[in-house]
């Protein structure tokens, strides 16, 4: 509950239902798609600025379009918001989907929008330490694995077709990888993939089911299934927070 209130305090900073009417002025064309790009001001002028999924980015200096889950704003220079140094969880941020705010769960070596994470603790290992076996009811994430105790980790990667998935237990396999470099946390803001890339929430077409989380990558195809673009936020935990002991 705690993530889920700095998340919406964190909100209005990105979406506001006042952008919605877009103001004409002599930076903006006067004619242009409202439904891909709104008139942005700030006390430099104005200027016409993207909405990517849902989300208004906003105006730096005279030119330049922005959103705070990637970059703050000093006057007229853009800087990275801080970088994540903590264990996390990640939400869904998505205006106008009956999934915003859900947060994002591990099963299957893979990740869901909504519904509750996969975990395993060996016998051997609650008869030991019961401690060790708790598992959070949210998945918990760091930047590029996730916060488990098995030993050797399990870390996080993207597959050819652009899922974002996780490695076994015990295992350094990434099946099927397209990219496992770094993906960018920053602190109580945006989750990002390779060179900024964002995601897409993606289920079979005329599926009801539970969405998984694709990259939005170069060559991935997301018009094979039912694919929305998404943001993550990242909502910090308490430094050294484990969420199980494994994923599965």
């Amino acid at each position: 509950m705690e993530a889920l209130l700095t998340l919406l305090l964190f909100v209005p900073f990105v979406f506001s239902f006042d952008h919605m009417s877009a103001r004409n002025s002599s930076g903006c064309p006067a004619h242009y798609n409202n439904e891909t790009h709104w008139c942005a001001e700030n006390s430099s002028g104005s200027h016409l600025c993207e909405i990517v999924d849902g989300v208004y980015y906003s105006l730096c200096g005279t030119d330049r379009c922005y959103t705070d889950f990637q970059y703050v704003c000093n006057g007229i220079t853009l800087s990275e918001q801080e970088r994540s140094n903590s264990s996390f969880y990640l939400s869904v941020f998505a205006p106008g989907r009956d999934y915003l705010y859900q947060y994002i769960q591990a099963a299957g070596n893979e990740f869901w929008v909504g519904g509750d994470p996969s975990t395993y603790c060996p016998s051997f290992v609650e008869d030991e330490d019961p401690e060790a076996c708790k598992a959070d009811s949210n998945t918990v994430f760091y930047a590029n694995s996730l916060a488990v105790i098995t030993p050797g980790g399990q870390r996080i990667f993207i597959k050819e077709d652009g899922t974002l998935a996780f490695t076994q237990a015990h295992s350094s396999l990434e099946p099927d990888v397209l990219y496992a470099g770094e993906n960018v946390a920053y602190s109580h803001a945006g989750y990002f993939g390779p060179d900024g890339h964002h995601w897409a929430a993606c289920r079979p077409r005329g599926s009801h089911g539970r969405r998984r989380i694709v990259a939005d990558l170069p060559g991935v195809d997301l018009d094979t299934e039912d694919c929305e673009g998404v943001f993550l936020y990242v909502s910090e935990l308490e430094q050294g927070t484990i969420g199980a002991f494994q994923y599965t």
